[in-house]
């Protein structure tokens, strides 16, 4: 209906403005959920910016020497070779010392199973054979097998199957893999140093 310049101009009763407002606000909240909820389902998934696991490394030092093992990654997947690295490093005054270990090795390495029951101890030969270490140059060991089973141990198919396999790998579960350095200084019967460091690794299925 058109209006006449003179007819008076009709207001919309209180009432009915209230219901107007509250209707707008409404919108408006129900806009913003909506594009809150866009934004929540288009932002990526947190989980797959996670970085992979870090690496875990450890220390063990005395007076004169300090032993250190690093695993890099600290979690891989059933079959993955497993990295494990060991330093024996020199602190003393010198710049050069002569130590007798093994002639396995200076630095020995064993893990056992935090869920389970399996563990390789570790063996070296009882011989006694000198070592040159420097001081600004640590000995570095890269993981070695050793140990043994018999052929009684049920478990004896899995202990041949590892030592058998030139890489370390693990079968699931949580691990501690220990570096262990026993050694003397100059001369066999010397003063001995025993240092053992360890790092713990998962491996998923």
């Amino acid at each position: 209906m058109r209006r006449n310049p003179g007819d008076p101009v009709r207001r919309l009763p209180n009432v009915n403005r209230r219901i107007l407002l509250l209707a707008s606000v409404t919108i408006v909240v129900l806009a913003v959920l909506a594009i809150g909820r866009w934004a929540t389902s288009t932002a990526p998934s947190a989980t797959l910016a996670q970085p992979p696991a870090a690496a875990v490394e450890a220390n063990s030092a005395d007076n004169l020497f300090r032993v250190r093992i690093r695993a890099e990654p600290a979690t891989y997947r059933s079959g993955e070779p497993i990295h494990v690295q060991a330093w024996l490093a020199y602190l003393g005054p010198k710049d050069r010392e002569t130590i007798v270990g093994s002639g396995s090795g200076l630095v020995g390495f064993s893990w056992e199973q935090l869920d389970g029951q399996r563990r390789q101890g570790g063996a070296a030969t009882a011989d006694c054979r000198p070592y040159s270490i420097e001081r600004a140059i640590p000995i570095a060991v890269r993981f070695t097998k050793s140990g043994g089973f018999t052929a009684e141990d049920p478990d004896a198919p899995y202990w041949r199957q590892y030592f058998a396999d030139p890489v370390f790998r693990l079968l699931p579960g949580h691990y501690r893999i220990h570096a262990q350095a026993d050694f003397t200084v100059g001369a066999c019967g010397g003063e001995r140093h025993d240092l053992e460091a360890s790092v713990q690794v998962l491996v998923v299925p």
